[in-house]
């Protein structure tokens, strides 16, 4: 089988204008399903090497993919999973199958791990391979390997020349599993790099430079890496729709109106409508009225004067009728109780969501100045159909609204933090179209930039600054979701019955 080289669009503004028209030209056509993306990390102890401008490979690593995972998931354009290496020795621990909305399953999954071990590769590649979502021939399967070194491990297959067979052997399954290779961090020896660059060739899918891996150095160049990556598989893979997020669906308002749907018991079946000759056969005898029937005699139509008589007794009311009693008019301390609950005040409605509006948290709750990024607002009640939930930060400043937001569905809103704001605590707010408002009191804070000038966090709770690469691949994500949303409605439309 030949290496195939994939040049990827250049970074900045051509790369996403030129994707956003690749997408749209593609979903005028055939869609296929979307692909399998199965990240495979190393937590070998070697991750706990700093790098350049602060933090750690493993943090830096870490940050960079929930960034990514929690930028792919209002599209659902690939079905994303973590496979880390090694767990206890040399092996691997799978942690997400590959599937849509894990981008809570696989940020906890990091944040729960260290570095620790050696660098079983080949086996991580070979088990990943093995996943039963990665036999499925209507999709694309991808790897996305990422690594500070060569693999060394007891032997084979974790060797340089085990794992570039393993990954070899990917590549000839039914179906073929491709693999990107991803190197973390500085400092990688000559030997290192080579190993890597065989692995990037035999993945099918190797950087246009002279290393042929992609490289992560420090948190933008790995970023931008990822980015490239996320590009490449987009565009083979321009409009999968085997899974619409609920915010593309049909908006409530363009189903058919309740007054136009036939009421139950106005639902006639055949059987009903069948009428036989003897059910229209009347007789003579039917049409008959008898004299007696329409005889009415004086006695029916006398009213005498007792019926016509009311008594003074019938228009007495006693004393007793009118009195209250002062345990009528008692109120007790019970009565007057009011449980902070009944003290929030809710605006009218709850913007056609069915559900009470509510903010319950934000992720992340924090955020050093200066730096960018994705979050996610979870709660109840948002509205999702067109024009949906906004999404403000209220500071001593005053209210700020968040752009990019991205209603999930009614309990989750993927929204982008800017780099502009003060240090200081802000409420959450999400407002619905009808007015209703929920507020989630001092749920986020803008902090000082550290002294090392990192903001790094091992826990995975504060990102890496987003490049603008990052915000213009956020935008087109959002542009795409946007006209595939507009096709749809215009579909509908096309389709309603006109009122008559």
């Amino acid at each position: 089988m030949s290496v195939r080289a994939v040049k990827p669009l250049r970074s900045g503004l051509l790369g996403p204008l030129a994707l956003l028209g690749l997408l749209l030209f593609s979903s005028l056509g055939h869609a296929a399903k979307c692909p399998n993306v199965q990240i495979v990390l190393d937590r070998s102890g070697s991750m706990s090497t700093s790098v350049l401008g602060g933090g750690t490979r493993w943090s830096m690593a870490t940050q960079t993919i929930n960034s990514l995972v929690s930028l792919a998931d209002p599209l659902r354009a690939a079905k994303i999973g973590l496979l880390t290496f090694p767990n206890s020795g040399c092996d691997s621990s799978l942690k997400v199958r590959p599937d849509y909305s894990t981008s809570f399953a696989i940020a906890s999954a990091l944040a729960a791990l260290t570095p620790s071990g050696s660098t079983p590769s080949g086996t991580a590649i070979r088990d990943t391979v093995s996943l039963s979502e990665l036999k499925d021939a209507t999709r694309k399967q991808y790897i996305v390997l990422m690594t500070d070194g060569g693999p060394s491990c007891g032997g084979e297959p974790d060797t340089s020349t085990g794992t570039v067979n393993q990954i070899k052997l990917g590549r000839m399954s039914m179906p073929s599993v491709a693999t990107f290779v991803v190197g973390v961090g500085d400092g990688l020896t000559a030997s290192e790099k080579t190993t890597l660059g065989l692995m990037a060739d035999a993945g099918g899918y190797p950087e246009t430079t002279s290393l042929r891996y992609y490289e992560g150095k420090t948190a933008s160049e790995l970023s931008n890496s990822l980015q490239k990556i996320t590009q490449i598989i987009l565009m083979e893979n321009p409009s999968c729709s085997d899974a619409v997020p609920a915010d593309m669906a049909m908006p409530a308002d363009m189903a058919m109106p309740a007054d136009m749907a036939m009421p139950a018991d106005m639902t006639m079946t055949p059987l009903d409508m069948t009428m036989t000759p003897a059910d229209m056969t009347m007789t003579p005898s039917d049409m008959t009225m008898t004299p007696p029937d329409m005889t009415m005699t004086p006695a029916d139509m006398t009213m005498t004067p007792a019926d016509m008589t009311m008594t003074t007794t019938d228009m007495t009311m006693t004393t007793t009728d009118m009195a209250m009693t002062p345990a009528d008019m008692t109120m007790t301390t019970t009565d007057l109780a009011m449980m902070p609950a009944d003290m929030v005040i809710s605006p009218v409605g709850d913007g056609g969501t069915g559900g009470k509006l509510f903010v319950e948290w934000i992720s992340p709750r924090e955020l050093e100045q200066g730096k960018s990024g994705p979050a996610v607002v979870r709660g109840s009640g948002f509205a999702v159909a067109a024009p949906g939930a906004s999404v403000y930060l209220e500071g001593a400043a005053g209210l700020y609204p968040l752009s990019g937001v991205l209603v999930e569905d009614e309990k989750t809103i993927k929204v982008f933090l800017p780099a502009d704001l003060a240090v200081g605590s802000y409420d959450v707010v999400v407002k619905n179209p009808d007015g209703a408002l929920a507020r989630l009191s001092g749920g986020f804070a803008v902090t000082a930039v550290a002294a090392g000038g990192c903001s790094c966090d091992v826990a995975g709770q504060r990102p890496v600054g987003t490049s603008s690469l990052w915000f213009g691949l956020a935008m087109l994500l959002l542009m795409v979701r946007r006209v595939r949303q507009s096709q749809r409605v215009r579909v509908a439309r096309a389709a309603r019955p006109a009122r008559s």
